[in-house]
């Protein structure tokens, strides 16, 4: 068999516990193996089974086993952006809350929260602050001892640049 839908009890069975999950099998030139499960809390895992283990916290959907490298592609035309929203309700900006927004037309990946863009980092590796404003500080000490002389002394300049314009 190359694929089979099958759904396992996750424990014993009685009148009052039938807790199922449905397990999705493929293979190609070998037995199918499981690669998605569906369990009795609607928890679903990606090539993983023991989506009750982890953090309650982040466990409706996992991706990966654990061992060996995982992934997750959003997979965007070049025109057009991929994205990942976090919402705290179900209409206008409630549904967007917090963001995470791969532009492709412009090779810039965003961090929004608020629904407002908090950080964006271009194709260049320019980190921008939107709702920062932008400002430069300077501060100058040295430490003289009693003779006049110098002991120590230092410059140091810190420049923030929220629109990437500074070139300096």
């Amino acid at each position: 068999v190359s694929a089979a839908i099958q759904a396992v009890a996750e424990g014993d069975h009685s009148s009052s516990s039938n807790a199922t999950s449905l397990q999705f099998m493929t293979g190609a030139s070998e037995a199918a193996a499981e690669k998605v499960r569906i369990d009795s809390a609607g928890r679903v895992g990606i090539n993983s089974t023991n989506m009750g283990s982890l953090d309650e916290d982040a466990r409706n959907l996992v991706v990966g086993s654990g061992s060996g490298d995982q992934g997750l592609t959003v997979y965007s035309d070049g025109s057009s952006s991929g994205s990942i929203f976090f919402a705290n309700g179900t209409s206008g900006a409630q549904t967007k809350q917090g963001q995470i927004v791969y532009e492709q037309n412009n090779s810039t990946m965003l961090l929004k929260t608020a629904a407002n863009t908090a950080i964006s980092i271009d194709g260049n590796g320019h980190v921008t602050h939107p709702l920062t404003t932008a400002f430069k500080v300077t501060q100058t000490s040295a430490l003289s001892v009693a003779d006049g002389h110098t002991l120590f002394s230092s410059n140091t300049t810190e420049v923030k640049d929220v629109n990437a314009d500074f070139s300096g």
